[in-house]
């Protein structure tokens, strides 16, 4: 852990469990320090919403302890709600409003609600204020909630999907607000997604998920070009130090190796097949292979 006044968010010990269907969290720990972006990736069903829907209160948890600015979290605590802004994969507000009616109630719920920043925002998006939400794309819907989330000025945004449904073009204009949210150092991002190419382009850490357990908590710059990602056969394979290794996939016609260093005299085998690997690559071998 940080020095406390470092940290935005830390959890400690967080378990909770879906009576119905079994799934748990158990026992997950991590910190979110200030001026960061953190990537929160996983397989559906890995226990990533569950994690969001904790932070916020919305799951009531079994065990241990969430603290915004080393303060125990409080869903009635006003003061701490103005603080964190929110964006879910779905849109939960009246459909029959229009846009503008929506500004108007998020203008008197917060304190530090920018008015002007919310309708620039919108026009530069092309989505008129005078539009009903029902009559947007689902995309224009997401576009008003991040909107929505950051007008009100938090210090700390909790996004669950937020790019999911937008085109290549959209989904570039949202990354450099939220490039240019944590500009200001002391605010920070949680950003789930199942778009790891969106992840690797603005996260500078990514905490992976995995049936509902922390696999790695790792900075983006180690995972994208310390790790080495090796194709080889099956003979060559058992002349990688097994150290090394973090985990591999069995292939028809041999092995794919995530290695944790790329600076291991191994890898100058002229017979392996060395690249630099992606977050896809990632999961694919930690969920589909073997976890050493």
């Amino acid at each position: 852990m940080m020095e406390d006044g470092l940290n935005i968010l830390e959890v400690k010990d967080l378990s909770t469990t879906y009576k119905n269907s079994g799934f748990s969290i158990s026992d997950l720990s991590f910190f979110i320090p200030k001026g960061c972006i953190v990537g929160l990736i996983g397989e559906n069903g890995s226990g990533k919403t569950t994690i969001i829907n904790s932070l916020l209160g919305l799951k009531k948890i079994d065990s241990g302890k969430i603290q915004y600015w080393g303060k125990s979290f409080d869903i009635n605590d006003i003061d701490l709600k103005n603080r964190i802004g929110v964006c879910f994969d779905e849109i939960y507000l009246p459909k029959n409003l229009k846009i503008s009616q929506v500004e108007r109630i998020y203008r008197d719920m917060y304190k530090d609600w920018d008015k002007d920043y919310f309708y620039e925002t919108l026009k530069k998006f092309n989505i008129s204020p005078t539009k009903k939400i029902s009559d947007c794309s689902k995309g224009m819907q997401k576009m008003f909630t991040i909107v929505l989330a950051i007008a009100a000025n938090p210090e700390f945004l909790i996004l669950d999907e937020p790019t999911s449904g937008l085109d290549p073009v959209k989904r570039k204009d949202i990354l450099n607000i939220f490039q240019e949210f944590v500009l200001k150092e002391s605010r920070s991002i949680l950003f789930s997604s199942h778009i790891t190419t969106d992840i690797e382009q603005i996260a500078d850490i990514v905490m992976y998920i995995r049936e509902g357990e922390i696999e790695f908590i790792e900075p983006i710059t180690k995972l994208l070009y310390e790790y080495a990602l090796v194709r080889c056969s099956e003979a060559n394979f058992k002349l990688i130090n097994q150290e090394k290794i973090l985990a591999y996939q069995k292939r028809p016609h041999g092995y794919d190796i995530l290695i944790s260093t790329r600076d291991d005299k191994i890898l100058s085998n002229s017979n392996l097949v060395i690249d630099y690997p992606n977050l896809e690559d990632i999961m694919s071998i930690y969920s589909k292979g073997v976890i050493v």
